[in-house]
């Protein structure tokens, strides 16, 4: 399915508004490097699906949001300086929530992840950062290939919205089988496996904010999670945070919560 007639007039390149549109992720280096203490993983095998009124239940357990002042900060701001950015990047997902949900419901995961493209690239799919990552979910070239997608001279399917978003969900998962808490997922989808290795081994906590609190992510990586974080407590329940004074924005974030089954 061809998305770029879609977006003809999206910029291709790179336009940084702080916790608005999209920040790149920390420097992502694809070479070999020195084995890190790995993470223990269990061998238990996940139930199956939970079927209610003929629906699957995700799979995976929903994120959970703490209570947290890093998680209270980015609600404020997205829901005053950077409410107009909001409200933008919900106009450009509306366009892919056809294309996000079956993904999503195919891999048992929480529909509510889908704000790792709004933290990524706001929705955009041609976008581009400084380190090389590619696309709505902003694959560096590496992983990209390690979960089948294609880059070439004349083709990059980073930018292929329903083949990335398969990509960046089988990715999830594979990071969820590991760690078992979508805080340290999200972690490590930002700033890598090796960075949330050392931090746990490190420090003995598998808490993501009391490791933040003391200094094990970077500064980056904490605003990634804590800006996920928040939109997902903003999309639960709209009208506390004042989306509801805009009533186009709240018409469109109620009709995507129904379309991608996002408990209120």
């Amino acid at each position: 399915m061809q998305f770029h007639r879609l977006l003809k007039f999206a910029p291709i390149g790179v336009c940084l508004f702080t916790g608005c549109s999209f920040q790149s992720a920390a420097p992502r280096v694809e070479t070999a490097i020195t084995p890190l203490p790995t993470v223990a993983v269990s061998n238990a095998v996940l139930a199956a699906p939970v079927v209610f009124k003929g629906e699957p239940e995700p799979l995976y357990p929903e994120v959970e949001v703490p209570n947290v002042p890093e998680v209270n900060h980015w609600v404020r701001e997205y829901n005053n300086e950077r409410k107009s950015c909001l409200r933008s990047a919900l106009e450009r997902r509306q366009a892919y929530a056809a294309t996000f949900q079956p993904v999503f419901e195919r891999h048992g995961l929480p529909p509510e992840l889908v704000h790792v493209a709004m933290v990524e690239s706001a929705y955009q799919p041609l976008a581009r950062s400084r380190s090389g990552a590619v696309g709505m979910w902003q694959f560096i070239a590496g992983t990209a290939r390690s979960y089948g997608l294609k880059i070439g001279t004349s083709v990059d399917e980073r930018k292929d919205v329903a083949k990335a978003t398969d990509a960046a969900a089988r990715h999830l998962v594979d990071l969820y089988r590991t760690y078992r808490d979508w805080a340290l997922v999200l972690a490590a989808y930002n700033s890598g496996s090796g960075t949330v290795n050392r931090a746990i081994a490190r420090s003995g906590s598998r808490n993501f904010f009391e490791l933040a609190r003391r200094g094990m992510f970077p500064k980056e990586t904490v605003n990634y999670v804590s800006r996920f974080m928040a939109l997902a407590l903003i999309h639960r329940d709209i009208h506390p945070y004042r989306l509801s004074d805009e009533p186009t924005a709240l018409q469109l974030a109620r009709a995507e919560n129904a379309a991608l089954k996002i408990p209120r």
